[in-house]
């Protein structure tokens, strides 16, 4: 990395804050690690900065092996999307492939609602293209909360990630990388911040590792 482009990368890391320290379980499985919290560990704060920099580099390093690919078509990433659990319904599931330049990327989405509740899957192949890596892996070791809601870094099980959540409107979005190539998003309304990584665990990981090899 450029000695200008790691000083202003170090510099926008150093503005976010820690929060939420700890460790906690999904579905009895699954270990969810958060960032630490800057009242009770400063040192530990600035060490994640520190460290920021030079994984970015490392990050770099290791996306650049996996050569871009041709992403899976859109219906094989439906068929990925999990079924309606009790008392939701489910819309008709979207897909579309997308070409820009030399890159290509396929998504497909679903919606599922439960009254005046909605929920929003979608899962988009980035196909190994090493541009969209690195920002998202390094922000999933940072977070920030404060008592109108939070924004911190996860990581589920090996799947890195970031948990947005907003308490007086109960809005929310989970973001996860699964197998340094499928980007998933669960975006909720009018639910409970647990919610986001209930519906996290209706998603067949085993099935996308399947399709990622």
């Amino acid at each position: 990395m450029k000695t200008t482009n790691k000083i202003l990368f170090l510099a926008s890391i150093s503005t976010i804050l820690f929060a939420c320290g700890g460790n906690k379980q999904v579905n009895n499985q699954e270990k969810v690690e958060e960032g630490v919290n800057i009242n009770n560990n400063p040192l530990g704060v600035l060490k994640k900065v520190t460290e920021a920099g030079n994984k970015y580099q490392e990050i770099q390093e290791q996306i650049t092996k996996n050569e871009p690919v041709n992403p899976i078509h859109f219906k094989d990433l439906i068929s990925l999307l999990p079924k309606s659990p009790s008392g939701w319904e489910a819309e008709e599931a979207q897909g579309e492939t997308n070409t820009f330049g030399e890159y290509s990327i396929s998504q497909a989405s679903r919606s599922y609602k439960q009254e005046d509740r909605t929920i929003e899957i979608r899962i988009t192949d980035w196909a190994y293209n090493t541009g969209l890596y690195a920002p998202f892996l390094i922000s999933a070791d940072f977070s920030q909360e404060s008592s109108q809601g939070y924004n911190k870094g996860i990581k589920i099980g090996d799947v890195p990630g970031r948990e947005e959540y907003t308490f007086n409107s109960k809005k929310g979005t989970l973001s996860l990388l699964a197998e340094q190539r499928f980007f998933i998003e669960i975006e909720g309304n009018n639910i409970e911040s647990q919610e986001l990584q209930e519906w996290w665990g209706l998603i067949d990981k085993k099935e996308i590792s399947q399709i990622s090899n």
